[in-house]
């Protein structure tokens, strides 16, 4: 079975053609400019833009079946402009090259964060999608997962995957996750704050992709959630992991707030993506401990590892690639 893979160098990409390989799936894997995160493995790389509707038409033709996991995220000032181009009408490209071209399934990796949870105590696929958000990135997200739901038209088989934060090994770019376990090691993490996410290893979100080309409901959408955990914990367990101490204090939100203008010089001083904004700061406070994967264990086959053993993956990958 030929598959297509688009954003293959990103976190979930990376991990997603590793599996897909491991099946023994025939891969194309689409990136836009590095492939670092697919050297050496047998995978045919396209460089290329989901805005080049030719480029997509002609390379995906011969395939059975499309993972659309490029995206544009953005925890900060990205403008709405530029995130509906790529997260919108990049992915109506691809879905569109993938019927012209008689494609049978077309998986989108959507995101939790197309769905508004403000005000609820439990989420799950029933839950409105975030349509109105005032950030960019929930809204762009929402907007294309509704678009695809309310296809019609004789097209590929479309299941969309909801993952919550994304956590684990091949993060070549690295993620924002990979970012903020980075700096904790690294020592470049002056504070954090309260609150934390719900955090899902990325291999079993890939694993759930792949099983969803076989058992993914036609028209579904597939929560894929893990674990709650605070900040303050997650710096515990580095700190139980590694044998090291990390003195990173805990500050209020309302602090967190006030400090994001001095963050954001502090980050350019150090070139890293500033990880506290307005956005992060909402998620971090209003995130929800309980968001159910039910739907998708039930269909999928879905079952996230626990934290520890995702956490400790994570940091002895980036030791084994020099990145710490």
């Amino acid at each position: 079975m030929k598959v297509f893979v688009t954003g293959a160098n990103g976190l979930v990409g990376a991990n997603l053609v590793r599996k897909l390989l491991q099946k023994g799936y025939a891969v194309k894997a689409m990136v836009r400019s590095s492939s670092e995160a697919l050297k050496g493995l047998d995978v045919k790389v396209v460089k290329g833009d989901i805005l080049d509707e030719r480029f997509l038409e002609s390379n995906i033709k011969g395939v059975d079946a499309v993972f659309h996991a490029a995206a544009k995220i953005s925890i900060g000032n990205t403008s709405y402009e530029e995130l509906y181009e790529t997260n919108v009408t990049g992915t109506q490209n691809v879905y569109y090259s993938a019927k012209i071209n008689g494609v049978d399934r077309f998986v989108f990796f959507s995101s939790i964060h197309a769905y508004s949870v403000s005000g609820v105590d439990f989420c799950d696929e029933n839950c409105p999608l975030a349509l109105e958000s005032g950030f960019n990135y929930e809204k762009t997200k929402a907007i294309a997962q509704k678009w695809l739901l309310d296809r019609k038209d004789k097209g590929p088989d479309i299941i969309i995957l909801n993952p919550t934060a994304l956590i684990g090994p091949y993060d070549f770019k690295p993620s924002l996750t990979g970012e903020f376990i980075i700096n904790v090691l690294k020592r470049r993490l002056p504070a954090i704050v309260k609150g934390g996410y719900n955090w899902v290893d990325v291999r079993d979100v890939v694993d759930a992709a792949v099983k969803a080309l076989q058992n993914g409901k036609k028209g579904e959408s597939y929560i894929l959630s893990g674990e709650w955990v605070s900040l303050s914990e997650i710096i515990d367990k580095i700190e139980n992991i590694t044998n090291e101490k990390y003195k990173i204090i805990t500050v209020p939100l309302w602090l967190a707030k006030a400090g994001i203008p001095f963050l954001k010089v502090w980050s350019v001083l150090n070139k890293t993506t500033p990880l506290y904004t307005p956005e992060s700061l909402k998620i971090l406070n209003t995130g929800r401990k309980s968001i159910s994967h039910e739907k998708a264990s039930k269909d999928l086959g879905f079952m996230p590892a626990p934290f520890d053993k995702t956490l400790s993956d994570t940091i002895r990958w980036f030791k084994e690639n020099n990145t710490v």
